[in-house]
């Protein structure tokens, strides 16, 4: 359950997209399928720890990276 403001969403003229980049019900369900089957696999660029979240977001923003960069609390 998610709550939404809509009032904000319209004046603000906001969109709400979709992360894993499909748009049918169908294509997530088959990169569910292709994921778990080891058929997909991430490029992990780097593990940081979360309290470099400020540095990670640099990075994604100014493009620095290929890959995915995962932020881990559990990280000293």
């Amino acid at each position: 359950m998610v709550t939404l403001d809509v009032r904000r969403l319209y004046t603000r003229r906001l969109q709400i997209m979709s992360g894993i980049g499909a748009e049918r019900r169908e294509d997530v369900e088959r990169s569910l399928r292709l994921a778990a089957a080891g058929q997909i696999r991430l490029h992990i660029n780097r593990i940081m720890p979360l309290r470099e979240a400020a540095a990670a977001h640099r990075l994604v923003e100014e493009k620095q990276l290929c890959g995915k960069i995962i932020l881990d609390p559990t990280l000293g």
